[in-house]
């Protein structure tokens, strides 16, 4: 199942996710972050809905983590070579 935004708010806020977003080495661990402060200059730099962009930024992490925890090696779904 793939989700795509209905909105231009929606749109905004999934691109300024995507360029927030960054990923940080813990421990042997890979974990994936957004960084909430960073989103909201660039969406006000870029012009877009800040308001919107700071409601939809929740439910943007939430699927990255969902996703990052559904193909992870800890979850199963995919074939660690070296366990």
């Amino acid at each position: 199942m793939t989700s795509q935004p209905e909105t231009v708010e929606g749109w905004q806020a999934w691109q300024i996710g995507l360029r927030s977003l960054s990923f940080q080495v813990i421990g042997r661990a890979v974990l994936p972050v957004l960084d909430a402060r960073t989103a909201l200059v660039l969406a006000e730099t870029l012009g877009f809905d800040t308001r919107a962009v700071a409601l939809l930024l929740p439910a943007i992490e939430a699927g990255v983590w969902a996703a990052f925890a559904q193909n992870s090696p800890a979850s199963g779904s995919s074939e660690d070579p070296d366990p």
